[in-house]
Order: C-alpha cells, then sequence, then structure tokens
C-alpha cells in the first residue's frame, strides 16, 4: 500500500485532526512502449501496469505519468493503460506513475543516444587507418579498437576509446602491430587481447601493450571469440574452418560439414554462423572444441553477420543478392525469417543491447537504427531513427 501526503477533513465546519488517506495499493508499471527510445526526442508512451486507479470524472490533482521527473500530458488514463506525451525530450529514460501522490517505482526505459560523436584516431605510427573491429573490455571502460594502416609500412593498430554519454574519444593508443589485424577477441578476464590477421595469432597483454606471435592458422583468420575454454577461430581462406585454440595448440572444429562465417561467444560456448548447401544458413553451438548442436535457419540465404544475446538467442543478417534479412533463432531452436530489412549490403552487422532482449541494426546506406524486440526468439519491430553518416562496414558495439 501506499500513502498520501497529509489532508485535513473538514466536519460539520469543525476541522478534525489531519489523517493520512492510505491507498488500496501503489501503482506498479509492467511494461511501457516505445522502448527503446531516442535520447532528445519528444515521447508519445503506453504504459501497461496495475492500481493507476479509474476515474469517472477529471483526473485528480498530483496523478500523472512523469519522464525523467517532467509530467506529460495525459491522453488516457485507465487502471491498466495509461498513455501519455510530451514535447520535453528523453535523457535517461526513467518512467513513474503517481497515483493521488503516490508513485510506482521507476520503469527505466532503454534510451539509444541518436548522436554520436565518433572518436578521430590519429595515430603517428599508421596512416591511412581504418577501424577493423571493436570490443567491450571486461571490467574496464570504453572500447579496444582494432585498425588497419593502409600506408606503408603496412601494419596495424590498437587503441582504447573511452567515453561517456554521448561522446566519445581517444585514451590511449597501444604499440603498433606488424600485423594487419582482421579480427580482434578479448579474453573473459580483459587481461589480453587476440588479434588475427593473415597467417594466425597475435597476442596482447592490454596492460604493458607487449605483444607475443600465437600459433598459426591455415587460411588465415577472419573471425575471432574468446572464451574461459579457449579461443576460436574462422579461417579466412579459400576453404574456410572452425578452429579452437587452447594452450598454443590448433584442433579443428568438426562443423557438421557447414562453411563457418562468423562466431560470437556465448559462454560457456560459442555459436557460430554457418552456410550448407545453396549457402543456407545455420546456427552451430560449440564447447570445448565439440559440436553440441545445430539450427537452421529458415529464410536465411548467405549468411554474413551474427550477434548472440543473454540466454543463447542469436540473431543472423542474411544477404541473397536480392534482399537483406534478419532472422532469429532460440537457444537450440530452428531459426524462422523475421524482417526483410532492404538491399543487400546496405546494413552494418545486427548487435545486442546489453540487456540481451533487443538486437539493433544499423544502416550505411540509409543512416538509420533499427530495434527488434528478439526476447523468446521472436522478431518484432521497435522503432527506428536516423543517425549520423554511417559505413556498412563500420563495427557496431553496443554500450551496457
Amino acid at each position: 500500500s501506499g500513502v498520501s501526503p497529509d489532508v485535513a477533513v473538514l466536519a460539520d465546519q469543525v476541522s478534525a485532526a489531519e489523517v493520512a488517506l492510505v491507498a488500496e495499493s501503489t501503482p506498479a508499471i509492467t511494461g511501457v512502449s516505445p522502448d527503446p527510445v531516442a535520447a532528445g526526442a519528444a515521447v508519445s508512451l503506453e504504459v501497461d501496469g496495475s492500481a493507476f486507479g479509474e476515474f469517472e470524472a477529471e483526473i485528480p490533482g498530483d496523478t500523472r505519468v512523469e519522464l525523467d521527473g517532467t509530467p506529460l500530458q495525459t491522453e488516457l488514463w485507465s487502471n491498466e493503460r495509461v498513455e501519455a506525451s510530451s514535447e520535453a525530450t528523453v535523457s535517461d529514460g526513467k518512467v513513474v506513475v503517481r497515483t493521488c501522490g503516490i508513485a510506482s517505482e521507476p520503469f527505466s526505459l532503454r534510451v539509444l543516444r541518436s548522436e554520436l560523436d565518433t572518436a578521430t584516431l590519429t595515430l603517428p605510427t599508421c596512416e591511412g587507418l581504418q577501424v577493423v573491429e571493436a570490443a567491450i573490455r571486461p571490467g574496464a571502460e570504453g572500447l579496444l579498437v582494432a585498425a588497419s594502416c593502409g600506408a606503408p609500412p603496412a601494419g596495424g593498430a590498437l587503441a582504447v576509446i573511452a567515453g561517456a554519454g554521448c561522446t566519445l574519444s581517444l585514451e590511449a593508443a597501444l604499440p603498433a602491430l606488424d600485423v594487419v589485424p582482421a579480427a580482434l577477441a578479448i579474453e573473459p578476464e580483459g587481461a589480453a587481447a587476440w588479434v588475427g590477421h593473415a597467417g594466425g595469432l597475435v597476442k596482447v597483454s592490454l596492460a604493458t601493450g607487449d605483444d607475443e606471435e600465437g600459433p598459426t592458422v591455415d587460411g588465415g583468420v577472419g573471425a575471432l571469440a574468446a572464451t574461459a575454454g579457449g579461443l576460436y577461430a574462422v579461417s579466412s581462406g579459400p576453404s574456410p574452418g572452425l578452429w579452437w585454440v587452447l594452450n598454443g595448440s590448433v584442433t579443428a572444429v568438426d562443423a557438421m560439414n557447414l562453411t563457418p562465417v562468423e562466431v560470437e561467444a556465448a559462454s560457456p560456448e560459442v555459436k557460430v554462423l554457418a552456410a550448407g548447401d545453396q549457402g543456407a544458413g545455420w546456427i552451430v553451438a560449440v564447447a570445448e572444441g565439440i559440436t553440441l548442436s545445430t539450427s537452421r535457419l529458415d529464410g536465411c540465404t548467405k549468411p554474413r553477420a551474427l550477434a548472440v544475446g543473454e540466454g543463447g538467442t542469436a540473431a543472423a543478417l542474411c544477404s541473397d543478392g536480392l534482399e537483406e534479412v534478419l532472422v532469429v533463432a532460440a537457444d537450440g531452436e530452428d531459426g524462422t525469417l523475421g524482417v526483410v530489412l532492404g538491399k543487400p549490403g546496405s546494413f552494418a552487422g545486427p548487435v545486442f543491447d546489453a540487456r540481451g532482449d533487443v538486437v539493433l541494426v544499423l544502416g550505411g546506406a540509409t543512416n538509420e537504427v533499427r530495434a527488434f524486440d528478439a526476447g523468446d526468439g521472436k522478431l518484432e519491430p521497435l522503432s527506428t531513427w536516423a543517425l549520423g553518416a554511417l559505413s556498412a562496414a563500420a563495427p557496431v558495439v553496443a554500450f551496457p
């Protein structure tokens, strides 16, 4: 229950003692739509829950919806749903329903930053710099970015990009690499990173920047994923394969006659995006170098990018030459066609948000972000936002 501010009660023109009006229950929010929302944008919200109150006439004072502490204009009010809008823009995304002065617990919307300041990497040892991949550092702020250097002498570089809110900036540059990075993975404890290249692997200490040559991988490395049980690499040569790297040894993983395309950590295992007959998409689950299961992605032809959310849900971007589609598969289940996005090559890869049930797809050609609810293996559109200039090949990372 909740208690209102004290009120004075008058009976027969005699003022009685102040008493507190006690509500039968405190308002509770169970869901808000849309979610996520864009930072800096005006919103219209549908708030679902309970004990909001039923009012026959006007809505009483101190009864409203608040967004980041600002009252919204009420459009509809019922005991289980409220609709409200505001010209005020979203900042933190905290929604509260207040009924007769009694406030619900805040509901936290996901807030997508609609304008990101791109960090400019100016490294004296790396001209013609092009970012290859980025990864969140476990237990540390910011991103680790791997870049290739186009001007001679060809090589690569690692840099740390940090930031808060909407601004990113270069924090530190690690010593130059003698190899051109093609893939990047950070060990789960965050002490070291692995860089894949045309000849194999390089291990880099994130504390000192020192690097050491790792094992060679036939065909070179095009994708990497690091788990507590070892490193997994997809070779990028004419005959791609999946390799398990543990204690310096490299072992081929049986991918069930499928061609590996991408690999993502899904602790304690990894999920591998692979292509089968006629380019059909598959998800392969692997742990300790052993294939555990395979799931077919119906509607997915020529898979090219993968993201894995909490609980093992996988989202695959597939491009068959005619259209680009996003397919979602719950852990261990076959996936089905979710949504057609547009022309092939228009979108950078999918990425799950920090909660693990919303997948974001960024478009280079359209300069937009599309958000989908991917909970329980379903795929339902949520919102679309315009974003600044993007590249369809740009690394995509969602900050926690």
